[in-house]
């Protein structure tokens, strides 16, 4: 991430899943919280690195509806 200077979206399992990336990379790398966002069901924040579930990702009202949040992926050139 740091080397090519991009915004990051990470797919995760679950919330906690999410919450454990997020505490990882505020502890191993150089980031702030407010260059770290959870995109999930609790939460729909989007910063230079996102985290975000499957489970948001794929969420639709119905079989016959659009998945209303893969809209997330034209939001930035995610790399």
């Amino acid at each position: 991430m740091e080397r090519l200077q991009c915004s990051t979206l990470i797919l995760s399992t679950g919330v906690t899943a999410t919450r454990q990336w997020i505490g990882e990379l505020l502890d191993k790398t150089t980031l702030g919280e407010d260059q770290i966002a959870e995109y999930s069901g609790e939460k729909k924040e989007v910063r230079p690195v996102t985290v975000a579930t499957y489970q948001i990702m794929t969420w639709r009202n119905d079989r016959e509806s659009d998945f209303l949040h893969l809209s997330l992926f034209d939001q930035r050139n995610w790399d």
